[in-house]
């Protein structure tokens, strides 16, 4: 909508009363007695509010229908429809004559119908086994386990596409289950894991995780917010 809404039902809730002059239509709005301003019907919907000084002069006009373009009100009240359709609404009648400005922008329509260009080009592959690991915390789902658990954290090896799953209560609890896989696995493989690969959910910004990670020698490499397709490996 391109106006401001008066609501009478909210004004009636706040202490003001009305009067309707049967020969116009309109309404008259007061205030402990004191007249506030009158609204005058316009094609059934009351568009024009005249407030007034104690001598009863005009103080402030306001005429919704005047300040915006048709072509502009139009499109907004049709759900931001092409000119195209709004031309063969005119052609076919329905809608009344105005100019269609070519160089009209809509803001609304450039925000609303934008879209993200494709993510190309190779990713960073590790060379070996625990090079790089994809985490990702899941939760909460609907349906829990015996114990009540609702969340699980996955850790994923880049090289061999090996994953690790863990069940956990609360996603504080992503820590130690880190340190579960980690002692786990650089003990069966005797290697160290290099890089972990995580978006930026808190669990994985704790300063007690970034300083242990740091303590092991250990990257954190965060992903860009909004941007789950670099971290594609855990959320698949």
């Amino acid at each position: 909508m391109a106006r401001n809404i008066i609501s009478f039902h909210a004004l009636f809730k706040q202490g003001f009363t009305y009067s309707f002059d049967k020969l116009y239509g309109s309404i008259y709005v007061f205030k402990n007695g004191v007249f506030i301003f009158k609204s005058l019907p316009c094609d059934g919907v009351y568009e024009t509010v005249t407030f007034v000084d104690n001598l009863g002069n005009s103080v402030l006009h306001i005429d919704s229908s005047i300040g915006v373009e048709k072509a502009c009100l139009w499109h907004c009240r049709l759900r931001h429809i092409s000119k195209k359709r709004i031309a063969q609404l005119q052609k076919d009648g329905v809608l009344e004559s105005f100019d269609l400005k070519s160089d009209d922008v809509c803001e609304a329509c450039l925000l609303g119908k934008m879209t993200k260009s494709p993510f190309k080009g190779s990713f960073e592959r590790g060379e070996g086994l625990l090079d790089i690991i994809h985490t990702d915390v899941c939760g909460p789902v609907r349906s829990t386990t015996r114990d009540a658990t609702r969340f699980y954290v996955t850790f994923t090896d880049d090289y061999s596409r090996y994953g690790y799953i863990y069940l956990i209560k609360h996603k504080s609890d992503t820590f130690e289950k880190f340190k579960e896989f980690k002692n786990e696995v650089e003990n069966q493989l005797g290697r160290k894991i290099k890089m972990l690969r995580s978006d930026r959910g808190g669990e994985y910004l704790s300063i007690e995780f970034l300083d242990y990670l740091k303590e092991c020698g250990i990257v954190s490499q965060l992903t860009p917010p909004r941007t789950p397709q670099l971290n594609g490996v855990a959320e698949r």
